[in-house]
């Protein structure tokens, strides 16, 4: 009888230290209180994600708002003026009588796009863990990064081997940080690769697109202006060369 109850000690021990430890590599490795404050809106960015279809319409005697060798059609003429002109973007401007931004556009790229770069965007130092389960994952780069998480995986509990969620940790914690605010994200195919999304309370959104392992992008300001069918249309006239 002694032996019994001595093994159903050890038997509750076991058990103990095994929920124990399982409870402090969820609460280590949890990207919503380790990374963002807010991971349920961050989950519905990923799992509430929309596909675009972008299919290019090559339009004859089309005026072209271009920079480096990306390019999108001129609707605006000289109504665009320039505000800004860096190494690596360029911003145009529309103002109203009275001199205030009624819309914007900025385009900037080509930038590099590969996995690297982009973990390379985070402070956490166990980079080397990052670019290993996201080789594994065959993510490389934020395009198939997104794609991937869309998949919805699920999110560890108890039952959860230590490796998967350390595993989950890992591939959300990026973007987890680096998107913390944006919503309605889209993942664009068809003749490009990439992905659309704004931020709550702003008054912008955000194209990014990959091309031969670089970044292109378009901010659009002023969505009144800019409607997502305006926007949709004028990504069918998108010429990356």
């Amino acid at each position: 009888m002694k032996t019994i109850k001595i093994i159903l000690k050890i038997i509750i021990l076991c058990i103990g230290f095994y929920i124990g430890y399982k409870c402090y590599y969820l609460y280590k490795y949890n990207v919503s209180t380790r990374t963002i404050k807010n991971y349920e809106e961050y989950e519905k960015f990923i799992n509430n994600s929309k596909e675009l279809t972008i299919i290019t319409k090559k339009e004859e005697n089309v005026k072209y708002l271009e920079y480096k060798n990306i390019k999108i059609r001129n609707d605006w003429g000289d109504t665009l003026e320039l505000m800004e002109d860096n190494a690596n973007s360029v911003k145009y401007v529309s103002y109203d009588e009275n001199r205030n931004i009624k819309y914007s556009i900025w385009i900037f790229g080509p930038e590099e796009n590969t996995i690297d770069a982009f973990i390379n965007e985070s402070k956490n130092a166990n980079k080397g863990t990052y670019k290993k389960y996201y080789e594994e994952n065959k993510v490389y780069d934020i395009i198939s990064l997104f794609k991937y998480l869309r998949q919805k995986q699920k999110k560890p509990n108890l039952f959860t081997n230590l490796r998967e969620i350390e595993w989950y940790y890992t591939m959300n914690a990026i973007p987890a940080a680096i998107f913390e605010g944006a919503s309605d994200l889209q993942i664009i195919k068809g003749d490009y690769n990439g992905i659309a999304y704004t931020y709550k309370n702003s008054d912008q959104k955000s194209i990014i697109i990959n091309k031969n392992d670089e970044s292109y992008g378009i901010q659009f300001f002023g969505l009144e202006y800019f409607t997502d069918e305006y926007i949709n249309i004028l990504l069918e006239t998108l010429i990356i060369e």
